[in-house]
């Protein structure tokens, strides 16, 4: 196999039908590895690096086909450089990997990567980082190959819980506990008896802009109300989720609901709908109606609808809140890798591992109860 390393930004737009071939190619990948994705994240996050630079990884066939991708980029983190797979900041992208043909083998891959522009491009960085990645990822186990006496660290960063969907309702509920299927009836009740709440989708271009705008306001709201403090901030995100909810309305791949009481929106679920699978993104509703469980009728709401277009899993994505544990008992783990390329990316493990060591003596024997 050819390997050619694309530096240059324009390159995104270059390799964006080639990216969609290959990527229709590969049913298994996640959503977070589409060219749009990875267009609109370095569009809207690139400013806001220390010296961002942009490796895409190209492997070629003899017929000069793209047979797989691994879309880099560099930045300083302080005096450290570090290569990170696109999407990695800012945002929850997640079950990052290669992207391969599936006829495509790691014998080949590794022998690609092998040759002398990754060794330059890994040259320049002193800590290659592989996140939001399963534990046994392609990506990963490459990596290791292709520098085998380098020190590395693994560690499990945060799980994804998930609920496999039957094909109604009833089965639905059959797999919930007696106290989720009773709390999901009552609150529906209470909804359904007051004719000034509406749910509806959110399925025009020219309402995005807004919808998104007050999805920010009320997730702050009710964290402001919990008196909590939430990442997912609108001055740093906003404009991103705009543009990329925009695109995937055009893909059929936004599930963006709304709940409204005498017309004022009070809450909103942000989901992404791919491979059969419904992911939710995010969540914003007004503390005052919190006995009525908007989050749980918009979920359900999600789910039926999921339900009756095919859909066979609802992926509540990262973070480990106890609600999601009310539908489920399922997750998915996501770990971190980072692998020491320079004596100074070495240093760091090494130093963060002795870190790592204080603080476990500490809880152990100092703090323990």
């Amino acid at each position: 196999m050819k390997i050619r390393i694309y530096n240059n930004n324009n390159a995104l737009t270059q390799l964006k039908e080639e990216w969609h071939t290959l990527y229709t190619q590969t049913s298994s990948a996640s959503i977070f590895l589409t060219w749009e994705w990875m267009y609109t994240w370095w569009q809207n996050y690139r400013p806001k690096l220390n010296t961002p630079r942009l490796h895409l990884v190209a492997f070629y066939d003899n017929e000069d086909t793209l047979k797989a991708l691994i879309p880099l980029f560099t930045y300083k983190q302080g005096r450290l450089s570090v290569c990170a797979f696109l999407g990695t900041l800012y945002e929850s992208s997640d079950y990052l990997d290669i992207l391969v043909h599936p006829d495509i083998s790691d014998a080949s891959l590794l022998k690609a990567m092998q040759s002398i522009p990754v060794d330059k491009l890994m040259a320049h960085s002193d800590i290659w980082l592989i996140s939001n990645a399963f534990k046994d990822a392609r990506l990963t186990q490459l990596a290791r190959s292709l520098f085998p006496a380098a020190l590395y660290e693994q560690r499990r960063t945060s799980v994804c819980p998930y609920l496999p969907l039957p094909e109604n309702e009833e089965a639905l509920f059959k797999q919930l506990s007696k106290n989720m299927k009773s709390t999901l009836r009552r609150t529906r009740n209470k909804i359904n008896k007051d004719p000034q709440f509406s749910i509806d989708l959110i399925d025009k271009t020219e309402l995005i802009d807004e919808a998104v705008t007050e999805l920010f306001r009320l997730h702050n709201l009710r964290f402001t109300d919990k008196k909590q403090a939430t990442k997912f901030n609108y001055q740093q995100r906003g404009t991103f989720h705009k543009k990329i909810a925009r695109l995937w309305l055009t893909h059929d791949r936004l599930r963006f609901y709304r709940i409204r009481y005498a017309n004022e929106a009070i809450g909103f679920l942000y989901c992404y709908y791919h491979n059969n699978t419904i992911l939710y993104m995010q969540a914003g509703f007004h503390p005052d109606y919190g006995k009525y469980g908007l989050g749980n009728q918009l979920m359900l709401r999600a789910m039926n609808d999921g339900m009756a277009a095919g859909a066979v899993e609802f992926d509540f994505m990262r973070g480990n809140e106890s609600y999601k544990y009310k539908w489920t008992s399922r997750f998915r783990e996501l770990y971190t890798t980072r692998i020491a390329l320079t004596s100074r990316g070495t240093r760091l493990l090494k130093r963060d591992a002795l870190l790592d060591g204080i603080k476990q003596f500490i809880r152990s024997h100092i703090l323990k109860p």
